[in-house]
């Protein structure tokens, strides 16, 4: 069995032997009795034609050269050749395809990712309505507009043509800000606030110990997934409460290729500003990058520990952390 398609290399078959096959009877025209089947096996030809284009699969064809086979009764042997008279195609090829017929689509018909990083064109034929869709995947190409006022987006569909999505940062004139309330949803892990109570007394120095304390301790650590910071913004302020229990907290903006674009948090006192509760973290970036696949990563912890002398009883140790908004400047 030979397997021929149009512009690569014949596949290599894989055969196999299959078990015998279960006692068949064949009636000669030519005698009144019946011959019997024995050792019948079946060779299957595989052949992967998955990478084929579908021009290649229109124009290739499978040449069948013979096939042969044994059959005897009790002493009398024979032999007979024949050909094959299966062959399976284990994908469909569209009517369309075959005939040649013309897939159309239009903008509504494509449907962008949450990032407009993908999409997928759905075309129908247009001389049978009834043909099952095709589906292209694409990726896209994005485009800072002049100004950082938006990214413009571009797909390009198999016929060669194009499809165009401008997002755009609503930035207007200088100081004009955007709010944006954080909740799970725009989380890929973690969370955004933490809250601790403890009653439980520590005695540093043990039974000889003249202070004692109770101590609660919260923390946050989480990650912003891409597409909630637009093009366009040159600035984030942060809003988070813990006050002056706050030991750390740290935020980092990073841009789809995980270099760090922007920092803020306690340790940088230019963004912190404890009394408002605020972390503002100016953008660093060039024309060459966008904002389309930014992420942000927060951490932080909060303690509170409240002392007394061992003849007394400290205060229930309250502890809390969050950073619930952002303000975007454009």
């Amino acid at each position: 069995m030979t397997f021929w398609y149009v512009g690569s290399k014949p596949g290599l078959p894989s055969m196999y032997v299959g078990d015998e096959n279960p006692l068949d009877y064949y009636l000669d025209p030519e005698e009144d009795h019946e011959w019997q089947y024995q050792n019948v096996r079946c060779k299957t030809y595989l052949f992967y034609i998955g990478d084929l284009s579908d021009e290649e699969l229109r124009n290739g064809y499978i040449t069948i050269t013979n096939a042969s086979q044994v059959h005897c009764s009790e002493n009398d042997e024979f032999g007979g050749t024949g050909p094959f008279h299966i062959a399976r195609v284990e994908d469909k090829i569209a009517n369309c395809d075959i005939y040649g017929h013309d897939w159309q689509t239009t903008a509504n018909l494509v449907q962008w990712s949450s990032d407009y990083k993908t999409a997928t064109i759905t075309y129908y034929c247009i001389n049978n309505k009834k043909e099952e869709p095709k589906v292209w995947k694409c990726n896209s190409v994005a485009t800072q507009i002049a100004g950082g006022k938006g990214i413009s987006y571009t797909i390009t569909g198999y016929k060669g043509e194009t499809f165009t999505k401008i997002i755009s940062s609503n930035a207007g004139s200088a100081g004009v800000t955007r709010d944006v309330t954080i909740n799970s949803s725009m989380l890929s892990r973690g969370k955004n606030t933490d809250a601790d109570s403890s009653n439980d007394v520590v005695y540093p120095g043990g039974s000889k110990s003249d202070t004692i304390y109770k101590q609660s301790d919260s923390s946050i650590d989480f990650t912003i997934k891409s597409g909630y910071i637009p093009a366009g913004t040159q600035k984030l302020q942060f809003s988070f409460y813990g006050g002056k229990t706050i030991k750390d907290i740290d935020i980092r903006v990073l841009n789809s290729r995980g270099k760090i674009i922007g920092a803020g948090g306690k340790t940088m006192t230019s963004t912190y500003d404890e009394a408002n509760g605020l972390i503002t973290i100016p953008l660093n970036f060039n024309d060459n990058e966008t904002l389309s696949g930014a992420t942000v990563v927060v951490s932080g912890k909060s303690q509170t520990t409240n002392w007394s002398s061992a003849s007394g009883t400290p205060d229930t140790a309250h502890s809390s952390i969050g950073v619930t908004k952002i303000k975007m400047f454009f």
